[in-house]
């Protein structure tokens, strides 16, 4: 969606009961005008939940940078009042948890939410909180929320494209005798404009087609595809680029197996590419 900036992220989605407008932001941190900084970016994130609020169940998430479960910062009582004021809520049951550890690992915090706005049928969603892992270089843990919901298939576009005329297939003579019938026809002295006799002559072309050319300037049913190429080749690429990845992760600080990884990646995404070349090729032949 156009909304938005650096830290903010507008996406909305398709669900049967009622679209959903998930805002995700990061909100500032530091000393420096931290908290003038903080209450501008509420104020955005305001207009964003007034704009959407009618047609749209509101979704809030990200790093808010305050906590729900303290009463003593002065951006806890600011993210406080937003969720009052814009009526903003958490799901029942929701986990409290620490989500971002410093990098002494001793002071920790829950900063990291899911927010939704109260509503007659309020979105329906569980929220789980991982623990700290070794492999995650993040400060923060992962929070995941599991959206109950249908979403509306999205229809598949249809485009018409007039197929190229098959020139071979063209009666010469027949082409010939209807552009000189058609030519002799023609008025020259009532012609005013250039664009009038091109507009003549190319009426005279096309006529001579219809009459020469089976099935000329005949159209044909364009539709985008629901799921992405995939063959053999994209298959065996994909398989051993998960090998490399998984071999490099054993031992992420080998550099040989990274080169060997990211070479892996290269020859999936080569494969990709050949393959998305084949289909381009071949409806440009199919037309």
């Amino acid at each position: 969606m156009p909304d938005g900036n650096e830290r903010i992220i507008v996406l909305t989605v398709n669900t049967k009961e009622q679209p959903i407008c998930l805002i995700n932001v990061y909100m500032p941190s530091g000393n420096e005008n931290c908290d003038d900084k903080y209450k501008d970016m509420l104020a955005q994130l305001e207009e964003i939940i007034e704009k959407y609020q009618e047609k749209y169940q509101i979704m809030l998430c990200g790093d808010l940078n305050a906590s729900l479960h303290r009463d003593n910062r002065l951006r806890d009582m600011f993210l406080k009042q937003f969720i009052i004021n814009n009526e903003l809520e958490i799901a029942d049951k929701y986990p409290i948890k620490p989500t971002f550890y410093n990098h002494n690992k001793i002071s920790k915090s829950q900063i990291d939410y899911f927010l939704h706005k109260r509503a007659e049928k309020n979105i329906r969603y569980t929220v789980s909180i991982s623990d700290i892992e070794p492999l995650n270089v993040s400060d923060h843990t992962i929070v995941i929320a599991k959206v109950l919901g249908t979403l509306n298939r999205k229809q598949r576009q249809i485009t018409k494209i007039v197929k190229r005329p098959d020139w071979r297939k063209c009666d010469k003579q027949i082409y010939q005798e209807a552009i000189t019938t058609k030519l002799k026809e023609i008025d020259l002295t009532e012609i005013q404009t250039t664009s009038e006799a091109i507009e003549n002559l190319k009426n005279i072309l096309h006529h001579a087609g219809n009459l020469s050319i089976p099935k000329y300037r005949k159209q044909s049913v364009v539709t985008t595809k629901g799921k992405s190429i995939w063959n053999q080749d994209i298959n065996n690429a994909s398989r051993k680029s998960k090998e490399a990845f998984y071999i490099w992760k054993q031992d992420m600080q080998n550099h040989e197996l990274k080169n060997e990884m990211q070479t892996a990646k290269r020859r999936l995404r080569s494969a990709q590419r050949r393959a998305y070349a084949s289909q381009r090729i071949a409806l440009t032949e199919k037309l």
